[in-house]
Formats: structure tokens, C-alpha cells, sequence
């Protein structure tokens, strides 16, 4: 006998919206006659919001400087728009504040993400609704960080935003806007990180959450507001997980259950519960020995949409998927050893990561990548921060969550994905054994202590295997001491907790290393159990924020790489404490401010390379300490530091190195070419302004080596005055845009000397 019982708890919700930029009616199907020669993107851009009715915003992770060539004959706005992006590697989003263009791995997300942001405003109460649709005109400067702006736009409208440790450190540059509401000006900025906020009317205010752009609770289709748990409503498989109960919010569907019944009756009956249509994989069921007879029995109360069906679906080891009205229910196939044999002969066929770039090119050309999309992957992997100071592929790939770039992991032989393992047994880890490169379950929610014993052999017989969990946001005490037990890199790039036991049975880990990704502060407890961590190469932390255990800092100190891509702040007790490296390298890439008697310490710890973030706030007092380090000292940022602390570091006579300054002013370089030691110029790719010639000559009159590994396009009087410095290194002269007097190009120039 089927019973069943539905408690629907909802209110009455006066349906409106924000206010909305105006779309100028149907600007985007109008003509256009206009021609582009030569322009940069970001100024086409500029240059075409006029026409779009709207703000067209380029995102962070596509090259604002490539060049746009393009004449219009009667094309509508919109094809002009398409076609552009085309030509960039692109995509366009079409919200309604704004026009973004994306890389087309984030095409939709910005789409979705407005949508549903939208769809949950509506819904709040009218004092809500006006805060967040509040329009003002928003501008900043070159060099401001998205995290402040965020910030300092919360902050004025009186409303708490949570979650900004996910907004990464950066640096954009100046804009300025049209009158944009409150919440359409903060998801602008997020959704260059794929992110959004999602808001909550609280008794003391409003209260902001940064969430993934694909997450949250926003109605789909006339439904439930699902919970963030709720990812059935998103189209695609799921497997089941266990999820702690949790108290349902007020307005949002409940249902409870009491059933004993064949399961074709009983997902007959949930299906026209829930509005849907049941459509049943009898194959895949068939394939398992499950009959649609067969008897389920659940018992739930208050449920969620999703734990309804996964009580009643779990027991089996069945599936759903929501997707056009249809409830899908299937049984995922039984992954065999000979599949995953199979799987990683595969990856033998595909280059290697570490192959050389025009390798990498020609094997990406015939997997048809687009020649545009490639030219993007190696400037990302040029610019990013990685461990142990120089810009690889791999490690671009590895350390990337970026979801632009990490599709690319497929295409080469170091990176394998098994999707469809939910559950590691000992029979699937022998096809392993050798496999030098990073296995992947991201299928898997919740780490068993059963699956990680599993893996207690892989990686023993080669140094570059690595077991990566992305999907695991915690970690159990039995499961963090089984997979301690695996001689691997053990790699959790998103939790959102770790307890001070898991930390002290994961720090038993003896092989390779752990990577823990996702916290971004550490409790006092759990920082001195990571603190006695047995790892041969150590602990790897990208987004802690701030380091404020001493034991920790003295444990990091001790390996190679003491890599803190996130942490904006030091204090001196903490500096102090990171002391003790002979050699190796200290990287604090996000480092906010370096007081002088934190440069003391870090100077004198014995790192040989040396990372800082604090470029643009660097003093001449702490930069007259770091002219006595004695290794490479590299700056982080785009930003460039005042030319009053670079004439202080003149005396350094090791590498200085700037990797993502793009250009110089006059009087910047001219104390650059006092800097005793080599000078690496790596961001910069245009040497071509007005200032040009002087500040050529001002470089080439630096006594170290002179470096510009990256330049692109340079003025014949500039490269004409580089090449009279006997040992600068320039890119091969073919590859270089050389342009003459007046902006013409320029064919008649000398080459490098090697």
C-alpha cells in the first residue's frame, strides 16, 4: 500500500523586480556601419556600449589587448558582437544590466547566474528590493582590487556580504559605468570569478552570500526554491550522496513520506507529486539485476525535493536526474578494472603536459582546439603564480579551479578523470599502479574510510602520482587516516572544514604531500595537528588567508616551497617563525604590506627566491632591507612599485623580477636601470607609447641583464636603442610587431645579438 503525504509550507509573494538598465529599446538588431583597424579589444568595447545600449564588459581571463580588425556593413549590433568574440576565443552574454564577453567554457554561467539572481529578488520584501536596486554610477582606478570593491560597495549601502575570501587577489582595470543598481554593480565584479551573491533578508539587515555562479536557491521554472544541496534542478547526472539533515527555510516545499510499494508504482505516484513525468531506465536496471517490481520502503519527513528521492532512490544504488518536466531514474553502469585499464591505456596516446609548446600547439590544433583558445592557455599559465617561481603548463593545470581552463586537463596524458567512480574498491586501484600523472574522482561527495584504504598502494611506484577529491568538503577521521596511508599527493581542493582529529591522522601522511584547498583560516587546534604533518615534500595551503599559528609557519618552513598564494597579511612573531629555509623559496604573492620588521625576517630566513604581493605599497625603508637579499626577489602584481622603493633596491644584486607589470613610466624606469642585478620584465608586451625611446633607454642602461621574454610590439626606436645593451634578451626578432615613426609598421630593423 502506497502512502503518501505532502506538507507544502509557502506564502503569498508579491512578484516584482529590481530595476533594470534600460535596453534602449532593440539597439542590439540595429545596422551598423563602422570599421575597426588595429583597435584593443577593451576599447572596442568601450567604443561599442554606445551601440549596445549597454555596458560591454570584457572578462579578466581573456586578453583585453589583442587586436580588433573588423568593418561592418549593415551587420546588426548583435552579429557584430558574436563575431568579435568569435574572433577572440569568446562568447557573449546578453544580461540585462550589461553585455559580457566571456571564454566560451563560461558561456551561460553569467546567463544563469543574472537569471537566477533576479528570480530570488523578486521574491523579497519591498525594503530589500529597494537597497538592492538602488542605481548609482560606478568608476575606480588602474590597480583596484575586486575584493575592495566589493567591500567599499557593501560597506556604503549598509549591507554585510559573506564568502569575500573567495574573491581572489587581482588587480582590474580603470572603468567606469552607467547608474547600475547595488546588486547588478557586485555580481559585475564576481562574475569575472564565476560568482555572484545571493541574498538574504535578515531581522538585522540585509546579508550577502558569494556563491559559484551555477548554485544557489533562485526559482527554475515556475518551482521550489531549491536548497543549495538541491543540484537536480541543474540538467545532468548526479550521483547519490548522504547529506545531513537540515531545517527546510520558510517558503520553501517540504514533503514527507511514508512508502512501502514496487518502485514503478511508487515513482508514478512521486512523479505526479512533483508535477513530473517518470521515465525509467529499465536497461540500466536490467543491467543490475533490479526489477521496476522490486519493493522500496522509505520513511522522511520535511524533506527536500532531492532527499525524498534520494531515500527512496539510495538504497537501491539508483540515480535521477530533473531535466524539461521529465524525472529521469536509472543505474549508473558498474565500473570494471578492464574499464579503468582501458581509461588509462587511453591517456597514453595524448601528449604530455611537459612537452614543448610547439608540441602542445600542433597536438592541441589536431584536437582541434581553436588556435585562439590556445594562445590564451599559455599567456594564463605565463601569468599564474605557482610553486617553485617558474610559469609551467602543468602547474598552471594542476593548481588552476579556474572552469575556463580546466577542461584543458583532458587533453593531455599527466590528467585522468573518472567520473563515473562514486566509490573507490581495492578491485579499480591496481589498473593504477604507475600511473604518473593526477587521478581524478570527482564523482565522489563523501571520502569512505573504505574507498581511501583502497588507494593504500597508489602512487608507491612513481613521485608524480597524485589522488584528487574535488568534490569532498570535509573529511572524516577514519577516511583521513586511511588516506593517509596512500603514498601519493593527496589533493582536496575544496573543503570547507577540517577538524583538529582528521588534521592530526592526516598529518601521519609519509608520502609526497597533502594539498587542502578551501580554507581559508585554520582554528588554533587544527593548525598544530597540520603542524606535525610527516609529508616528504610538506603541506600545501592555496587559500589560507591568514597564518597565525606559529608551530604551522615553522613546519612550512621546512620545505622547499613555502608556497601561501592567499595570505595578505604577516605579522612579525609569524614572519620570525617562517625563518629557518636553506635555499628554496618564500611565496606571498597576495602579501598586502610589507612592514620593515617583517622584511627583516623574511630577508634574513634563508630563502633564495623570495614572492611578494606588496608592490604598490612597498616602502623605501622595507625595499633598502630587501637590497640585501641575496637571491631572486620577484614582485607579484600588476600594479608597479614606486620608483622612490625601486631606487632603493639598487643595490640588489640578484634577479628582480616583475612579472605581470605591463608597462613603465619614465621615471620608473630609470630606477630599474640603476638595479644592480639582472632585471626580468616579463609582463611587459608592448613597448610602442609616446615615452617609449626613453624608457628603452633608461633599461638599456641597467648594468645586470636585461630580460623582456614576452615582448610583442615594440617601436623602432625603442628596439633600436635595446639593442645596443650587449646582453638583453628579446624574443626572436620575426616574432616581434616593430612600428616606425607614426604608428606604422616598421621592417627595417636591426637583430638582437646573441
Amino acid at each position: 500500500m502506497l502512502r503518501f503525504l505532502v506538507v507544502v509550507s509557502a506564502g503569498i509573494v508579491a512578484v516584482s523586480s529590481l530595476p533594470a538598465a534600460d535596453r534602449a529599446g532593440d539597439a542590439l538588431e540595429a545596422p551598423v556601419q563602422a570599421s575597426w583597424v588595429r583597435l584593443p579589444l577593451r576599447d572596442w568595447a568601450d567604443r561599442v556600449t554606445a551601440l549596445a545600449g549597454r555596458p560591454v564588459i570584457i572578462d579578466r581571463r581573456l586578453d583585453p589587448n589583442q587586436l580588433v580588425t573588423f568593418t561592418a556593413r549593415g551587420e546588426s549590433v548583435r552579429d557584430l558582437l558574436d563575431r568579435v568574440a568569435a574572433s577572440a576565443g569568446a562568447s557573449v552574454e546578453e544580461l540585462v544590466a550589461t553585455i559580457r564577453i566571456v571564454p566560451t567554457a563560461a558561456s551561460g554561467l553569467a546567463s544563469k547566474g543574472d537569471r537566477d539572481s533576479r528570480a530570488l529578488l523578486a521574491r523579497m520584501p519591498a525594503r530589500a528590493r529597494a537597497v538592492l536596486g538602488e542605481r548609482q554610477p560606478w568608476q575606480w582606478p588602474s590597480g583596484a582590487r575586486p575584493r575592495g570593491l566589493v567591500a567599499d560597495a557593501a560597506h556604503e549601502a549598509g549591507v554585510v556580504i559573506e564568502g569575500l575570501d573567495q574573491i581572489p587577489h587581482d588587480h582590474f582595470p580603470a572603468l567606469s559605468l552607467p547608474p547600475l543598481s547595488l546588486a547588478e554593480r557586485l555580481d559585475l565584479v564576481l562574475a569575472h570569478f564565476d560568482r555572484r551573491v545571493e541574498w538574504t533578508a535578515a531581522a538585522g539587515g540585509l546579508i550577502g552570500r558569494v556563491i559559484p555562479l551555477d548554485q544557489g536557491r533562485a526559482l527554475r521554472n515556475g518551482g521550489e526554491a531549491p536548497a543549495e544541496s538541491d543540484r537536480a534542478l541543474v540538467p545532468g547526472r548526479r550521483p547519490p550522496a548522504a547529506r545531513a539533515k537540515r531545517p527546510a527555510p520558510p517558503g520553501r516545499a517540504v514533503y514527507s513520506l511514508r512508502l512501502e510499494a514496487p518502485l514503478d508504482q511508487a515513482l508514478t505516484a512521486i512523479a505526479d507529486r512533483l508535477g513530473l513525468t517518470p521515465v525509467i531506465d529499465t536497461d540500466s536496471l536490467a543491467a543490475r539485476g533490479i526489477a521496476v517490481g522490486e519493493i522500496v520502503r522509505a520513511s522522511v519527513a520535511d524533506a527536500s525535493r532531492a532527499e525524498l528521492l534520494d531515500a527512496v532512490l539510495q538504497p537501491l544504488g539508483l540515480e535521477w536526474e530533473i531535466e524539461d518536466g521529465h524525472l529521469g531514474v536509472f543505474a549508473p553502469p558498474v565500473v570494471t578494472a578492464a574499464d579503468i585499464a582501458a581509461t588509462v591505456a587511453s591517456r597514453q596516446s595524448l601528449p604530455s603536459v611537459h612537452g614543448e609548446r610547439a608540441a602542445v600547439e600542433t597536438a592541441l590544433a589536431a584536437a582541434e582546439v581553436p588556435p585562439a583558445r590556445v594562445v590564451e592557455l599559455f599567456a594564463a599559465a605565463d601569468r599564474a603564480v605557482l610553486p617553485g617561481m617558474v610559469p609551467s603548463l602543468d602547474g598552471f593545470l594542476f593548481f588552476t579551479r579556474d572552469p575556463a581552463w580546466r577542461p584543458f586537463r583532458q587533453q593531455f596524458a599527466e590528467f585522468l578523470e573518472l567520473p563515473q567512480v562514486t566509490a573507490v574498491t581495492p578491485d579499480l586501484v591496481p589498473p593504477l599502479a604507475g600511473y604518473a600523472g593526477v587521478v581524478t574522482f570527482p564523482a565522489i561527495e563523501t571520502l569512505t574510510a573504505e574507498s581511501a584504504a583502497a588507494l593504500a598502494g597508489f602512487g608507491a611506484d612513481d613521485w608524480a602520482a597524485a589522488v584528487e577529491f574535488p568534490g569532498v568538503t570535509s573529511l572524516g577521521p577514519e577516511a583521513a587516516a586511511a588516506i593517509a596511508r596512500c603514498p601519493a599527493l593527496l589533493v582536496f581542493p575544496s573543503l570547507d572544514r577540517l577538524t583538529a582529529e582528521s588534521a592530526r591522522r592526516l598529518a601521519a601522511h609519509e608520502g609526497i604531500g597533502i594539498v587542502l584547498g578551501g580554507l581559508a583560516t585554520l582554528p588554533e587546534d587544527v593548525a598544530a595537528a597540520l603542524a606535525e604533518n610527516r609529508s616528504l615534500q610538506g603541506l600545501l595551503l592555496p587559500d589560507l588567508t591568514r597564518l597565525e599559528s606559529a608551530p604551522l609557519a615553522r613546519r612550512l618552513a621546512r620545505q622547499d616551497h613555502a608556497f601561501l598564494p592567499g595570505v595578505t597579511t604577516l605579522s612579525p612573531e609569524i614572519a620570525e617563525a617562517l625563518r629557518g629555509s636553506d635555499g628554496g623559496e618564500l611565496a606571498l604573492p597576495a602579501l598586502e604590506q610589507l612592514p620593515p620588521d617583517v622584511a627583516r625576517h623574511v630577508v634574513g630566513g634563508g630563502y633564495f627566491w623570495l614572492v611578494l604581493g606588496c608592490a604598490p605599497t612597498l616602502s623605501v625603508e622595507a625595499a633598502a632591507i630587501l637590497a640585501k637579499h641575496p637571491g631572486q626577489l620577484t614582485l607579484n602584481g600588476e600594479a608597479a612599485p614606486p620608483p622612490a622603493a625601486v631606487a632603493a633596491l639598487a643595490p640588489h644584486t640578484g634577479t628582480l623580477r616583475l612579472p605581470h607589470v605591463a608597462s613603465l613610466s619614465a621615471e620608473l624606469a630609470a630606477a630599474l636601470g640603476r638595479h644592480a642585478g639582472p632585471l626580468v620584465l616579463d609582463g611587459m608586451t608592448h613597448l610602442d607609447e609616446p615615452a617609449a625611446p626613453t624608457v628603452a633607454r633608461s633599461l638599456a642602461a641597467a648594468p645586470g641583464i636585461l630580460a623582456l621574454p614576452r615582448l610583442r610590439r615594440v617601436s623602432a626606436a625603442a628596439l633600436e636603442t635595446l639593442l645596443t645593451k650587449p646582453d638583453v634578451q628579446l624574443p626572436p626578432v620575426d616574432t616581434l610587431e616593430v612600428i616606425g615613426p607614426g604608428g606604422g609598421h616598421h621592417d627595417d630593423v636591426i637583430a638582437p645579438r646573441r
